[in-house]
């Protein structure tokens, strides 16, 4: 499986383990996944981050143990904050900026 450019040190000096700070869970026939990932990029932008670190997993690429933890599209994972369906601006902001001040995440 590819990994996601990252702001983390680098995908493997993740402590958490994940593949990425941010991963956006998706599907072919998902009608609102390209919204979340629009706001997302968004919002990335305005902390002066690239949205080239989203790592975008489509659902037809997970594993079942994988898949048996996503229970709605679209998903977002930012940092340790699982976000389901379309989350306000103010949420997304609320992830990232808690996800930013993680020691994880390079200066």
């Amino acid at each position: 499986m590819l990994k996601a450019a990252t702001l983390c040190r680098t995908a493997d000096s993740i402590p958490c383990k994940r593949e990425s700070c941010i991963t956006l869970y998706t599907s072919q026939n998902c009608l609102f996944c390209e919204l979340v990932v629009k706001k997302v990029e968004e919002i990335l932008k305005q902390f002066g981050l690239s949205p080239y670190m989203i790592r975008k997993v489509r659902l037809d690429e997970l594993n079942s143990e994988e898949l048996s933890r996503i229970t709605l599209l679209p998903t977002t994972q930012i940092c340790d904050t699982e976000l389901h369906g379309i989350p306000s601006d103010a949420t997304i902001t609320d992830a990232v900026t808690r996800s930013v001040f993680k020691p994880c995440f390079a200066a």
